[in-house]
């Protein structure tokens, strides 16, 4: 059994706004950027994305050249405008318009973000706008390193350009993790690409049924039937996307007072209204009192969506096959047996244990045993990090 964490921010309603004055250079490959009127050197980002060298560039080609340097769903967007022949290849003046099309489409993002989270209205995305924002998917593991990465000028806050990055920096590193831990072990026969089927599977537990469907068919760049790597890594994002969409809209119809907290009822209304596989009724009624990351009775939208799509691979399932005493804690020995199950290194495990127990009781809350499981992710793997250097 592996657990799975399912991190998103809060995401608000999207909010429209005009593009700046000014619009940024936006780099789009190693060395290549586009001012907004395509002007950028065509050819030689040809040569470089083109790794077949059949003179033309499919969309797995366009996210390889792309990738790390504009979000997934901007370069699919401005590869379907660009492909008019609809042949699923962009060649000629296609790919210049691809670029300019991304450009655009990356400048409108820049003025969304902006719009929606500057909250300071100072025209710029500071680090605590950035982490209580409405629209940006955040990677915590990362966010500090990849805000300093991305804030080229050293101001202390991202503006232009800089929030493009910064949502890449932080989507990249995330999405390549979910790609090698999902895309394999949903591959049941070993073809290198996944089908509806297959990923309906993998996320059985924690994604909408509707999401899932609709990612799928929105990563589906060439319309196989399958997602191969490239397209799978859209789908990671696609997925992330809609389902912070889908719990907008159901958590706004069932909180009817309006106040940001949901109590049981509401909460079973919203797991009824998602159709996440597997969270019923039962489920959450059973597991409704572990929601919540303090002991109140109610619960907010984050606590709601890490509640859901963790779903049966989360918190409540670790309860329920470890709490033996049923005393909603983990004990040290419950906790042991827990890292013995999920083949977790038991010394390093006993050190996050207690670097969370902050009052000394030796049990752990579903809270605290939150923080210990990512406490202990997040140094496994800067351990492993420092070996392979």
């Amino acid at each position: 059994m592996k657990f799975l964490m399912v991190l998103f921010a809060v995401l608000g309603t999207v909010i429209c706004a005009p593009l700046p004055e000014a619009a940024p250079e936006i780099a789009v490959s190693s060395g290549a950027t586009v001012d907004g009127k395509g002007e950028t050197k065509t050819d030689t980002y040809m040569d470089n994305a083109d790794a077949n060298k059949d003179g033309q560039l499919s969309i797995d080609e366009l996210l390889e050249a792309s990738g790390s340097f504009l979000p997934f769903d901007v370069i699919i967007d401005a590869f379907k405008m660009a492909d008019k022949d609809t042949d699923s290849y962009l060649k000629g003046e296609e790919v210049g318009a691809a670029l300019e099309e991304a450009h655009l489409l990356a400048t409108m993002e820049i003025a969304k973000v902006t719009a929606a989270d500057d909250t300071d209205e100072n025209g710029k995305i500071s680090g605590e706008e950035a982490k209580n924002a409405t629209d940006i998917m955040t990677n915590p593991e990362h966010f500090e390193e990849d805000f300093a990465t991305a804030d080229a000028d050293k101001d202390g806050e991202l503006s232009g350009a800089e929030i493009i990055t910064f949502i890449v920096l932080q989507q990249s590193k995330r999405l390549s993790g979910d790609n090698d831990a999902f895309l394999k072990p949903a591959d049941n026969d070993g073809d290198n690409k996944v089908n509806l089927e297959e990923v309906t599977t993998a996320v059985k537990g924690y994604t909408p049924k509707a999401v899932i469907e609709e990612a799928f068919h929105q990563a589906d760049a060439n319309n196989d039937g399958f997602l191969d790597a490239a397209e799978h890594l859209l789908y990671k994002q696609l997925e992330g996307s809609l389902i912070a969409a889908a719990f907008n809209t159901s958590f706004v119809e069932v909180d009817e007072d309006m106040d940001g907290l949901l109590n049981l009822s509401d909460t079973l209304k919203l797991a009824e209204s998602l159709q996440i596989d597997g969270i019923d009724g039962a489920f959450v009624s059973t597991y409704f009192d572990l929601a919540s990351r303090s002991e109140a009775t109610l619960i907010d939208q984050q606590e709601a969506v890490e509640f859901l799509t963790t779903g049966k691979t989360g918190i409540p399932q670790l309860f329920e096959e470890f709490d033996k005493d049923a005393s909603k804690t983990i004990n040290s020995d419950e906790a042991s047996a827990m890292a013995v199950e999920l083949a977790l290194d038991a010394e390093p495990f006993k050190a996050a244990f207690a670097a969370v127990d902050k009052d000394a009781n030796g049990e752990l809350s579903p809270f605290e045993l939150r923080a210990a499981l990512v406490d202990y992710d997040q140094k496994s793997a800067a351990t492993a990090a420092e070996a392979s250097a």
